[in-house]
């Protein structure tokens, strides 16, 4: 049996028995987890509240290769990320986070790259004002993290860059058609130049660079509806996202 350390993130978390929890984490060295850790719902668990869900640790924990479900040992906070205690419209936008890594990402999968904007996006939801810019930041680089980036440059039939005020998408293709193009093919959702610039804009700039962008609210919500259903065409597992059932039940 081997000691492993890593940092990770809570996804999810659900009772065990009468005293411990199963904890679901996406880790930076070790993809996700599915770890138990024993005990920890008695009152004076050396845990605490330390497995909440949506915390930044760094866990250290016994692997055996026969068993999926591995036992940890020690969790120490990283970073807690305060504001998702407090502000329900950002727990739920980074509930929605988590639970799309949860469901799409195999156990064990290494990926550096996703656990960066992982850590990333969870850091702008809690201390931006423009949170919602990560959070489209996020989903776009996820497409293109699993090989389903979508083609935003140029139409893909006459490979112009549109000047008109609409394209439209087809999600199977992964690409658009301007307005002077869209009745040769199948692509049916529409979406604004403008929409599609800044979402261009999301996709290039660093993520120290996110929060100063300026997108209005009403491009920030096509974007962001343009985005999630590209991921539900191209992921089975995202069909229906409880957090994102949860967001609109605020009415925020």
């Amino acid at each position: 049996m081997a000691i492993f350390k890593t940092e990770a993130v809570v996804l999810k978390t659900h009772d065990f028995r009468e005293t411990s929890k199963i904890v679901s984490v996406y880790s930076r060295k070790y993809g996700r987890l599915q770890l138990i850790a024993k005990g920890v719902r008695n009152r004076k668990s050396k845990f605490g509240t330390v497995l909440d869900t949506l915390n930044y640790l760094s866990i250290v924990y016994y692997f055996k290769d026969t068993r999926e479900l591995q036992l940890l040992s020690n969790a120490e906070l990283v970073k807690p990320f305060f504001n998702f205690r407090t502000d329900l419209k950002r727990f739920a936008y980074a509930s929605i986070v988590a639970e799309i890594i949860y469901r799409t990402q195999l156990m064990g999968d290494e990926n550096p790259r996703l656990f960066h904007a992982l850590i990333s996006v969870l850091d702008g939801i809690d201390g931006a004002a423009d949170f919602r810019n990560y959070f489209n930041a996020f989903l776009i680089r996820f497409l293109e993290i699993s090989g389903f980036r979508p083609g935003l440059r140029r139409c893909m039939n006459c490979r112009r860059i549109p000047e008109d005020n609409w394209v439209y998408f087809d999600f199977n293709r992964g690409g658009y058609l301007c307005e002077k193009c869209h009745n040769t093919g199948n692509a049916n959702f529409r979406f604004s130049l403008i929409a599609l610039k800044s979402l261009q804009v999301l996709r290039d700039s660093p993520w120290e660079e996110i929060e100063q962008i300026n997108i209005s609210e009403n491009y920030l919500a096509e974007i962001e509806k343009f985005l999630l259903f590209y991921l539900k065409v191209h992921f089975d597992g995202l069909a229906t996202l409880h957090a994102v059932d949860f967001l609109r039940s605020l009415n925020l």
